[in-house]
C-alpha cells in the first residue's frame, strides 16, 4: 500500500524533474551522465515529512539553481498538506545509488532532523539515520526489547 501523501510527493518530484533543465542520471552507457538520481521520503507518526534528494555533483551555481526549483516545489501551496519539515541534498558521483560513506549531505530547507514520536519519546531522525519505517512494527519491537530488559 502506497499512501496518497507518498503518491503526491512522487507527482511533485516528477514535475520538478521534467520542468528542470537537468537530465536524469544515466549509468547505462558506460559513462555517468545526468543529475537527478533518487528521492527518499520519510513520514513521522505525526505526519511530518523529511525528503532527501540524491543528485550527481554540480557546480555551485547549477546546484543553487536546482535547489531553488526543488525548495520552491516542495514548499508550494500544492505541497502544503505534505507537511515537509526537512529537505536535504545528497551528492553522489558513484555508479550505485548507495552513496559512499562521507558523501556530501547538504541541508537546504527546514529542520536538520525530523522528530519521530514513539512510545512517549521523541527520536531525532536525520536523513541517513536508520529507523524502522513501519511505526507500528517499530513500537512492537521496542516494547519486546524493553520486556526482555525489564522483566
Amino acid at each position: 500500500h502506497v499512501s496518497e501523501v507518498m503518491k503526491k510527493i512522487c507527482r511533485i518530484m516528477k514535475e520538478v524533474v521534467k520542468a528542470s533543465s537537468f537530465p536524469i542520471f544515466d549509468r547505462r552507457r558506460g559513462v555517468k551522465t545526468g543529475v537527478w538520481r533518487t528521492v527518499m521520503c520519510r513520514q513521522s507518526a505525526n505526519g511530518n515529512m523529511s525528503v532527501m534528494v540524491q543528485i550527481a555533483p554540480l557546480e555551485e551555481d547549477k546546484r543553487a539553481e536546482l535547489t531553488g526549483l526543488l525548495v520552491k516545489a516542495l514548499t508550494s501551496d500544492d505541497a502544503e498538506d505534505l507537511k515537509i519539515t526537512s529537505v536535504h541534498l545528497q551528492l553522489n558521483d558513484g555508479v550505485s545509488d548507495a552513496a559512499q560513506p562521507g558523501a556530501p549531505l547538504i541541508h537546504i530547507h527546514g529542520d536538520e532532523r525530523m522528530i519521530m514520536p514513539l512510545m512517549g519519546l521523541n527520536f531525532e531522525i536525520g536523513p541517513l539515520s536508520f529507523f524502522q519505517t513501519n511505526i507500528v512494527t517499530c513500537a512492537l519491537l521496542y516494547e519486546r526489547a524493553l520486556s526482555w530488559l525489564c522483566p
